[in-house]
């Protein structure tokens, strides 16, 4: 139990300080991390021993620092920069792999900023190609040998449907898709609400309702339209990289639970939950931010403090109603006994 509650402790520790270092590197749309951190399921996964704490922190500080590597002109990406890039790919690999094509955000960063040594030999898009052909394909070696490491000890849900998931899918990708867009279309709903905390706890012990994913919702929206450091930040290219990246993972989140999750013959790809899209919404939010028109009279501190009141009012409004159903379960458990 010590240990049980020490891996907890220790895991939000860990998520807070990699979450400060993310928010600080950042070069704009700070507030987009720190409203993503307000939600509850996002705070469950962090004091947690879920690796959901490592996944989402780790996905956040590398999405940051290619940004930052990406907009600061003073940075350049030399050795120190690519090998820190490449750890944090291997971590992203390895605690959930369909995340990996967050290394193509690394085309955001301009050409000339890979050279940075002297006589070149190659050109700057040549360089720039083969330093993330070379950190990917780290990434993926690296992941591979563990997957085949930990096979041996990993539990096998349903043994053979994996298989035969995999050839249907090569068999029949347009059956693939259509199932895929019914799955979204049937579920989209939950999807978005799960991903803004609509419940908690294994199997939705704990209902929230709409409360909390419609204020963090509405959040969401006010920094997308108040803040002006998002906007026209991102060339065409830069913006067809991000979407690329985005729907990438999409799809492999739902490619990975169709292949290892849903049963053969099942209408619907199951198992897909919200909390799974959280490590990529920075990603819509700033894309979304980056094209917003609306010019915006707010002050920035303002709405900083307005969405940091609210976020912890938030929180403190989930906290309460965790106690309340715990005291309601401890007196109905003392009744029947």
């Amino acid at each position: 139990l010590i240990m049980a509650y020490a891996g907890r402790l220790f895991n939000i520790i860990f998520a807070m300080f990699v979450l400060y270092k993310a928010i600080k590197l950042m070069p704009f749309g700070k507030k987009i991390f720190l409203i993503i951190s307000y939600i509850p399921i996002v705070i469950e996964g962090f004091s947690s021993l879920s690796p959901d704490a490592m996944t989402t922190s780790i996905s956040f500080l590398y999405i940051a620092y290619i940004l930052n590597l990406a907009f600061d002109e003073k940075k350049i990406v030399g050795l120190k920069q690519k090998i820190f890039l490449t750890i944090l790919s291997i971590i992203v690999a390895l605690c959930k792999i369909v995340y990996l094509p967050l290394v193509l955000l690394l085309f955001l960063i301009p050409k000339e900023k890979f050279c940075n040594t002297g006589k070149e030999d190659k050109s700057p898009i040549t360089k720039k190609i083969l330093n993330i052909m070379l950190i990917a394909g780290i990434a993926v070696v690296i992941n591979l040998l563990w997957l085949g490491f930990s096979s041996r000890y990993l539990l096998n849900l349903r043994d053979g449907d994996s298989k035969y998931q995999v050839l249907l899918l090569f068999k029949n990708p347009i059956m693939y898709i259509q199932e895929l867009i019914y799955t979204f279309n049937l579920y989209g709903n939950n999807y978005l609400t799960g991903m803004l905390g609509e419940s908690l706890g294994w199997g939705e012990l704990i209902r929230l309702n709409f409360i909390v994913p419609s204020v963090l919702f509405v959040l969401l929206i006010i920094e997308l339209v108040t803040d002006e450091t998002l906007r026209n930040k991102f060339s065409g290219w830069q913006k067809f990289v991000i979407f690329i990246t985005f729907l990438i993972i999409f799809g492999l989140i739902f490619t990975s639970l169709y292949v290892q999750w849903t049963t053969i013959g099942s209408e619907s790809i199951l198992g897909v939950q919200g909390r799974y899209f959280i490590p990529i919404l920075p990603l819509l939010m700033l894309l979304i931010g980056n094209d917003i028109k609306i010019k915006s009279g707010y002050n920035d501190k303002s709405v900083l403090k307005a969405v940091a009141i609210t976020g912890l009012l938030i929180n403190i409004i989930v906290i309460l109603y965790i106690l309340y159903l715990l005291i309601k379960w401890y007196i109905r458990f003392l009744s029947m006994s």
